[in-house]
C-alpha cells in the first residue's frame, strides 16, 4: 500500500510538471504578428488537458491507494502514449526546425511523457504482481 501510495505522488509530480512544459517550463512559440495562434498553441492546450486527468489520477492514487491504483496506473500508460503522440504527430509542433517548440518544449515532453509510460507501467507490474501473491487475482 505504501508503494502504491508513492506511485500515486510520482503521478502527481509527472503530471504537474508535463502540465506546466508548454507554458512555463518550456513555453511554445508566441502568437503570430497577426494575432492568430500557431499549431503549437493547441498542442499546449491539449497537452494540459491530458495532465490534468494525470495530476487527477495522482491525487486519487495518493489519497486512496488501494482502491484505484491498479486502474490509475493503466490509465496514466495509456495518457502518457497519447501524450507523445500528441506532440510527435497527432498535433507537433512548427514546420521551422528552430522554432521554440521544436528545441524545447517537444523534447521535454517526450522525456516527461517517458517517464509517465515507465512508472505507470513499474506500477502496474507491482499491483498485479502484488494481487496474485495475496491471491485477489
Amino acid at each position: 500500500m505504501r508503494l502504491q501510495r508513492i506511485f500515486g505522488i510520482l503521478f502527481l509530480v509527472l503530471g504537474l510538471l508535463l502540465f506546466l512544459t508548454p507554458g512555463t517550463l518550456a513555453p511554445v512559440c508566441p502568437m503570430k504578428p497577426d494575432g492568430g495562434f500557431m499549431k503549437c498553441h493547441w498542442m499546449d492546450v491539449a497537452e494540459q488537458s491530458v495532465a490534468a486527468v494525470v495530476i487527477f489520477g495522482g491525487l486519487l492514487a495518493a489519497l486512496w491507494p488501494a482502491a484505484f491504483s491498479g486502474g490509475i496506473a493503466a490509465m496514466n500508460l495509456a495518457l502518457g502514449a497519447e501524450s507523445f503522440a500528441l506532440a510527435k504527430s497527432l498535433i507537433g509542433g512548427c514546420r521551422v526546425h528552430e522554432m521554440a517548440c521544436n528545441l524545447y518544449t517537444r523534447p521535454l515532453i517526450y522525456v516527461l511523457s517517458g517517464l509517465l509510460m515507465a512508472v505507470s507501467a513499474v506500477a502496474l507490474c507491482c499491483r498485479l504482481t502484488g494481487e496474485a501473491k495475496h491471491g485477489r487475482a
